[in-house]
This record gives structure tokens, sequence and C-alpha cells, in this order.
């Protein structure tokens, strides 16, 4: 298999994979999400974006010239540099030979390579070869969160390989106030938008219940749909949808 970064001549075949990848992994959500997903997160101006964007890594696998997998990844965090895998997918009818540790040990080089401390992937608890796959790989289990797709809470794991002291992060949480209630607001985690970067904010540093997000302008007035485009109400700053499993798919 050749393993190489996604040019936007892929943009096609990335989007057959993804289609076909969720549709076989994802059968217990309901098909009016997996369409929503799709329609938002593969549209040809949203992968252009991702291909070309400095702050994202999309890695390809392709056979006899067929894309027959994908990894996408991010540039995230403040204090520190993390690598968060945000996909992983392979065309169902190539699972089984290899094919997703080879895009994510690529995926770990380019990522190391750009300085980043330490490497997260994100999985859905119900998605127990996901987890396996990820600890086969030398991931440790980091923590985890709630976290809502359409109508539904799941509860989302984090897996990080590299250095992440938690007793030091947790002790130089942020505080903030939403709605009049002190939370904790961690920078080591969060995502980009397209201003600056969005910090969750939990209610304890158990990070075990979310309250909200708090954008880069430092304002916690935002507005998120039900597939996890989120946007702040005062400087306009947006982050696309949420990928809401980074696992092998």
């Amino acid at each position: 298999m050749d393993v190489r970064q996604a040019t936007t001549s892929d943009i096609e075949e990335i989007r057959q994979v993804a289609r076909r990848s969720l549709t076989s992994s994802y059968d217990f959500l309901d098909e009016g999400i997996l369409d929503s997903a799709l329609e938002q997160w593969y549209t040809d101006d949203a992968l252009e974006e991702d291909i070309t964007e400095d702050n994202d890594v999309i890695i390809v696998g392709t056979v006899d010239g067929e894309l027959v997998g994908f990894s996408q990844s991010s540039f995230i965090g403040a204090d520190e540099s993390v690598g968060e895998i945000q996909w992983l997918h392979v065309d169902p009818d190539w699972r089984g030979k290899g094919i997703a540790a080879e895009l994510l040990d690529r995926s770990e080089e380019v990522l190391s390579a750009a300085g980043v401390d330490r490497i997260r992937g994100l999985v859905l608890a119900g998605n127990e070869s996901g987890s396996a796959f990820y600890e086969e790989h030398g991931f440790e289990a980091a923590g985890d969160r709630s976290i809502r797709i359409g109508e539904g809470e799941y509860e989302e794991l984090f897996y990080e390989t590299g250095s992440w002291p938690r007793e030091d992060a947790d002790a130089g949480a942020d505080r903030a106030d939403i709605d009049g209630e002190s939370v904790f607001v961690y920078r080591d985690e969060g995502d980009r938008g397209s201003k600056g970067m969005f910090y969750p904010a939990y209610r304890s540093r158990d990070r075990d219940e979310l309250v909200g997000w708090i954008c880069d302008c430092g304002s916690s007035d935002n507005a998120m749909d039900s597939m996890g485009r989120l946007e702040c109400n005062n400087c306009g700053n947006t982050r696309k949808p949420t990928r809401w499993d980074a696992a092998y798919l």
C-alpha cells in the first residue's frame, strides 16, 4: 500500500470511503444523522479546506491507485501542542489487512515531526474495537466526556500517547464563569475555529461533565447545532461540525 498526504484530487474518493465506512460502522445511529454528517463534513469546500489548511493533516492509503482508507488529524492546544486524530476510516472491503495500522503510524510520524507533545484519539464508548485498536498501538486511556449526537447523549473516551501529566494539567486549569457558575477550562483540549480556538469548560476537575465552550476571545456566549457546528456570538469564530469518533472504523 502507498501512504501519502492527501491532495485535492483525492476529494471524491475520500468522500466515498467516508460514506461506506460510516454506513458500515454506525448502523446504530439514525440514518438521517449519518446523512447530515456526510453533507456537512465532506463537501468539496470542507475537504479542500482540510487538505490545504496548515493545522490539518489528511493521510491517504492507496492500493493499485485505489484509495482504500484515510486518517484526518489536527493540531490543537495552547500551552502545549496536541495532535488529535479526528478520523481513521478504512473501506469495509479492505478492513483486516493492516491498513488502519499503517495510516495510524504515518499520522503519528507526521504529528511527532511537527513537534506535538502528545497524540490523542477519541472513541465512542460503544466502539469496543476502536478502543482495543488504540490500546494495541500503545495508547492509554486518558479520560472521558459526555457528547451529544443528534438528540442522543454518548460517552466519548480519550486515548493518548506521549507526555500527559494529568495531575499537573488539572492543577493549571483556568477558571471562568458560565451563567454564574464557576467552571474549569482546559487549554490542553480544544477545537480550532475560523478565528481561533474553542476550549471546553467542565463542572469539575474530573472533566466528566462538559458545561460549555470558551472562545479565544474570552466569551462563553455561543450557539451549537445538533451536529456540533459551534459559533461564538461575540466575535463570529466558527468551529466546523464535530467529528464525534476518531477510532478505527
